[in-house]
């Protein structure tokens, strides 16, 4: 069954790089008509909304309705505040971790859309993700606890380790509402070994945001990751597959 128009232009503008041969697709598909209401709909359903609209504009500066568009600026406006606000959280939870020596890996986030489009807002989240160790778990608890993050639940210490070794991660809430993730496994026990931190440590590479250097998972860990994480989801969201082709196109040197 073809696709919609809107659909096939989310498709394609979708991506991080719009080529001379999207560009004709993508002037022939609105040559055909458009519900530009129902296009970024479908772009925020799929979060990918802030690719396909800056995408799009380069393309159609002016074909957008001034109406859809105002809301649509809006909405990337105020996705661009919320995404550097939430790396901010992020370094601040790392420091909290850091300081009492708790080694930690945040990924998802805004560290994925750094990786993958070079800007922390060109992908579309909610939380934050940070790996840790099991062992390290009642210590985390601890100091967010102390640190005025709510979790989703309380229980003492003998609980926290019981509850690390039948769960794989646990979240925090700040003042703000944002959702801090720790994890412990990632592979929801789909693997003969598991994607924990042991596992991937010593394969870690490095990025720098704002002049720090971050660890984070190397391409083939990301990768298993990233097709674990979108089957666990049943690929619903074209994001979701959107970063596995990202990273493959970037991965030249994949093993």
């Amino acid at each position: 069954m073809p696709h919609s128009n809107e659909l096939q232009i989310v498709l394609i503008a979708s991506k991080s790089q719009i080529s001379p041969d999207d560009k004709k697709e993508l002037v022939y598909l609105v040559s055909q008509g458009v519900n530009w209401a129902l296009l970024f709909s479908w772009s925020r359903a799929h979060k990918v909304s802030s690719r396909v609209y800056d995408n799009l504009k380069s393309v159609f500066n002016d074909a957008i309705p001034s109406e859809i568009d105002e809301k649509q600026r809006e909405l990337t406006r105020q996705h661009f505040i919320k995404s550097v606000v939430m790396m901010k959280l992020l370094f601040a939870v790392m420091d909290l971790l850091t300081e009492e020596n708790v080694f930690c890996i945040p990924y998802k986030g805004p560290v994925l859309a750094i990786l993958l489009y070079g800007d922390v807002s060109k992908r579309s989240y909610g939380d934050l993700d940070i790996l840790i160790s099991r062992e390290d778990f009642p210590l985390v608890y601890k100091i967010l606890i102390e640190n005025d993050f709510s979790p989703e639940f309380r229980i003492n210490f003998s609980q926290l380790v019981s509850y690390s070794s039948v769960e794989d991660n646990f979240s925090f809430v700040d003042d703000r509402g944002a959702v801090i993730e720790v994890h412990w496994e990632l592979s929801g026990r789909y693997l003969r070994k598991p994607l924990n931190l042991e596992f991937i440590r010593d394969k870690l590479t490095h990025i720098c945001v704002n002049k720090r250097q971050l660890a984070v998972f190397s391409n083939e860990d990301l990768l298993i990751y990233l097709c674990l994480h979108g089957t666990k989801h049943y690929w619903q969201q074209l994001d979701l597959i959107c970063s596995v082709a990202e990273l493959i196109n970037q991965s030249t040197r994949m093993d």
